[in-house]
């Protein structure tokens, strides 16, 4: 029996990976599903990155300590810049934190027996943390 995966677009293609934590519940903020909608990209691609394992806009530091709680069953987290490239590249680096972005953040696993069984993601704007 092979691995479940899950398949997400990624700057015009087709990416497939292993599925590494499932959710009971998935949700999105008002603000956030605003902010999406105005942007052009469905939620469901960004929660799939991060089921992946894809943790978006972190730094080097935070993606080890992401990556490292996936196993411990920690509270996970994602941040996606809501920005193509053509817009980043135009933006000088100082000024992309000033970007609309959203954050996706899975719960901490209930049984730590069972890192990967997670109750709840949910994508949250900026002002929803």
């Amino acid at each position: 029996m092979s691995s479940p995966t899950v398949t997400y677009k990624m700057g015009g293609m087709t990416v497939t990976r292993p599925l590494l934590f499932m959710s009971e519940l998935v949700a999105i903020t008002p603000a956030a599903d605003e902010l999406l909608k105005a942007s052009g990209i469905d939620p469901l691609e960004l929660v799939r990155r991060h089921q992946a394992g894809d943790w978006g806009d972190v730094c080097v530091r935070e993606e080890k300590i992401i990556s490292r709680g996936l196993s411990k069953g920690s509270m996970l987290m994602s941040k996606f810049r809501l920005a193509d490239n053509k817009q980043l590249a135009k933006t000088p680096a100082a000024q992309r934190s000033e970007l609309p972005d959203v954050v996706v953040i899975t719960s901490a696993a209930v049984d730590a027996r069972k890192p990967l069984q997670r109750q709840s993601t949910t994508v949250l704007a900026r002002g929803d943390y």
